[in-house]
């Protein structure tokens, strides 16, 4: 079953890279205090980050900054893929008090006001990635977003993509990880599919 990229005439949906501090520079600085910056991440998101190595480029970057500024650093591992997603992980992680910042979030403006109420704030983006149409079957033909109305479409559970999906009335067929959607396709479970970019290239590789 051939599974065909179909870029440049489905619209691609960006999602930037930021991290999540607390929102007092104060708060900052007090976390800060005992010389050593700890990260929260979701061990799950590679090449983001993950507990094995290389670590993903997320937790490169942080550890960079934290040398730079004369800083130890650790990781405090939280998983954003289950049920309540990014906020439960944010509870249960920097909100907490157990790190002094949450990297690998896609900007959001409906997560603002919750990020607020934990005194929370996103930091400047810092890269830009991308979730990628792949089309095959029913859905080969397709030329524009619009043309997969009605053509049930494969995406990984509380990304941004999937929130973007429902928000626009696409009819969703939810997976719990970018693999399982490829898997799905070749299946035949669903002719669209909405990827995160990274995603395809660690298919390859494996």
């Amino acid at each position: 079953m051939q599974i065909r990229m179909c870029l440049g005439t489905v619209a691609l949906i960006l999602a930037s890279a930021v991290s999540v501090t607390p929102a007092s520079s104060q708060n900052t600085r007090d976390a800060l205090a005992d010389g050593v910056m700890s990260i929260c991440a979701d061990p799950y998101i590679y090449p983001s980050s993950s507990q094995g190595y290389p670590p993903g480029y997320d937790i490169e970057i942080l550890e960079a900054i934290a040398r730079t500024g004369g800083y130890r650093s650790d990781q405090f591992w939280v998983n954003s893929g289950t049920i309540g997603g990014l906020g439960r992980a944010l509870r249960n992680s920097i909100a907490g008090g157990y790190c002094d910042v949450f990297i690998g979030v896609a900007v959001d403006d409906r997560q603002i006001d919750e990020l607020a109420e934990k005194d929370l704030v996103f930091t400047l983006p810092y890269m830009a990635l991308a979730f990628v149409p792949v089309v095959q079957g029913s859905a080969a033909d397709a030329k524009s977003f619009e043309d997969l109305k009605g053509i049930k479409i494969g995406v990984s559970r509380t990304t941004p993509m999937d929130g973007y999906l429902l928000m626009h009335g696409f009819d969703r067929e939810i997976y719990m990880r970018n693999d399982l959607v490829m898997e799905g396709m070749v299946r035949g479970e669903v002719d669209a599919a909405m990827l995160w970019s990274p995603s395809l290239g660690l298919a390859h590789r494996d």
